[in-house]
């Protein structure tokens, strides 16, 4: 097995503001479209999302801020975590968050984390404006649990979509919940949500499951990869997986493979292979691709190293080591990848380099 780097280059570099999360999709006409969202810092309060198109993958145009029509970025809220893809009618759709600040930083002491929304919103002349952004539910207690949403919605081709989310501890709470990573569900792409369904937890609190990413594989089988944390020993362990037969109804026990990193993102190939982009968090740092034959064990002697991270795996000290803070001073990360309808893999990821954190796209093929 073998991966090739056949192109790289820059997404989005300006001095004087971060960029983070770039997430790529592919149109009908084989253009490409990237949402992203910008801000003084990763946890910072005032996020704001941006659009950016590119015709060839390779040079990019930021056409500005994502709102218009029904959809504005107000004052008070931070706008994170964007994906926009292509609806089957040609609209486009767009998921993000919105975190309401009641506080100045993103995790609180003690690990309270702000309120979010989880949201939908839809265009019919490729974002220029937007309709009026609708809440995906979670049928989980505010009292007990914060969430957010992760990762890409899934959309199978009987029409289910899962809007993946994440848990954690409402600002305020005493109790730390037992972390959950579920997702919401649509029976009809997206305009109504009538249920939810756990992907991963542990109901003893030993291991955490985080960023969930997920992908249809050739079999019609949906895989989910999860970077997976030991909270008592402040350890990241190997990534685990877990997998749905019914379109994300129910879910596997999560399962080890070799790849000891941090975010993970499957993507499946024609012949049913999987490659994986994900963080590597031990030394030396950077964001790394490889191939795995049987889902489990990934080639990690012939993976690709597309981003050495060096000095800049962090960009300042932490408030603690606890692994919610210390995630909120890497320098590098959320890596994104996806096949390209020609068989290509495209990944995309946010870096810092002399101190201007940006955003880069890598093209590669698997031989």
């Amino acid at each position: 097995m073998n991966l090739e780097i056949i192109d790289s280059g820059t997404i989005d570099h300006q001095p004087g503001r971060g960029a983070f999360f770039p997430v790529v999709g592919e149109l009908g006409d084989g253009s490409l479209v990237c949402a992203q969202f910008v801000g003084d810092s990763l946890g910072g309060d005032e996020a704001r999302m941006e659009l950016l198109c590119s015709q060839d993958g390779a040079s990019w145009t930021n056409t500005g801020l994502i709102e218009g029509g029904g959809l504005t970025q107000e004052e008070g809220y931070a706008y994170r975590s964007p994906q926009v893809f292509e609806g089957d009618d040609g609209s486009w759709v767009l998921r993000y968050n919105r975190f309401r600040f009641v506080s100045d930083i993103m995790f609180e002491d003690g690990g309270g984390e702000q309120p979010c929304d989880m949201l939908i919103a839809r265009s019919t002349d490729r974002g220029e404006t937007w309709s009026e952004p609708e809440i995906v539910p979670v049928d989980l207690p505010p009292e007990r649990y914060a969430w957010h949403g992760i990762g890409l919605v899934l959309r199978f081709p009987s029409g289910r979509w899962l809007y993946p989310f994440e848990t954690g501890k409402p600002i305020g709470a005493e109790e730390f919940p037992t972390l959950i990573a579920g997702a919401s569900a649509s029976a009809d792409r997206g305009k109504t949500w009538n249920e939810t369904t756990r992907v991963a937890s542990d109901p003893h609190g030993q291991t955490f499951y985080y960023d969930q990413a997920s992908c249809i594989l050739s079999d019609d089988r949906a895989y989910t990869t999860l970077w997976t944390y030991a909270p008592e020993t402040n350890e990241h362990l190997n990534n685990t997986f877990v997998i749905s037969e019914d379109e994300g109804r129910t879910w596997s026990e999560p399962q080890e493979t070799n790849l000891r990193g941090q975010c993970c993102v499957p993507m499946p190939l024609p012949d049913g292979r999987v490659a994986a982009i994900y963080n590597y968090r031990h030394e030396p740092q950077g964001v790394h691709v490889a191939l795995s034959e049987d889902l489990i064990n990934f080639d990690t002697d012939n993976e690709v190293v597309i981003f050495d991270a060096g000095d800049a795996a962090t960009i300042k000290e932490a408030r603690s080591d606890a692994a919610l803070d210390m995630n909120m001073v890497i320098g590098f990360g959320r890596p994104f990848g996806m096949t390209l309808s020609n068989g290509d893999l495209y990944t995309a990821f946010w870096c810092t380099r002399e101190g201007v954190t940006h955003t880069r796209w890598a093209r590669l093929r698997a031989g």
